[in-house]
């Protein structure tokens, strides 16, 4: 027998949800994660984060290993995200340059634009910190808002 996380009632190990409060039971990665897999594919894991470098967690990480697979995946959704919010900058750096070259608008723009270049590279550094340190600390921890997708199995 299984006991709820939520309420502490016994419940059968079979249940998906509990039937006493309908929190569900779905198995958290911290679950599945093996203790020798971490150590054995930490360094791995913490690559991931760094840009291109997640190719050689999916490359060279075992194919078994649930914790670096986890951690590659990460990586991968922030270096997609990164690419995205490089185009976006790169957008915004274009009109500020077409505009610029126009004559005089180019003020009024950059007090647009600056805040939100310097928003992207906020939020591009907290991520990889972010991933970093469940990485660091053996933790399968999603990022904030990008980390429930799965591209990687």
């Amino acid at each position: 027998m299984a006991f709820c996380t939520q309420c502490g009632k016994e419940i059968k190990d079979d249940m998906i949800y509990c039937p006493f409060c309908g929190v569900s039971r779905k198995p958290t990665f911290e679950e599945t994660a093996d203790p020798q897999d971490i150590e054995d594919t930490k360094v791995l894991s913490v690559l991931a984060y760094f840009g291109l470098l997640v190719l050689v967690t999916i490359f060279g990480a075992p194919k078994k290993s649930v914790y670096a697979r986890f951690h590659a995946n990460q990586g991968l959704l922030l270096l997609i995200l990164n690419i995205g919010l490089g185009i976006i900058r790169s957008i915004l750096d274009g009109i500020d340059w077409v505009l610029g070259a126009l004559g005089g608008i180019i003020a009024l723009l950059d007090i647009f634009t600056i805040p939100i270049v310097l928003g992207i590279g906020v939020i591009q550094i907290y991520l990889t910190v972010v991933g970093v340190m469940h990485a660091v600390k053996g933790e399968m921890k999603e990022l904030p808002v990008i980390g429930k997708y799965r591209i990687l199995k």
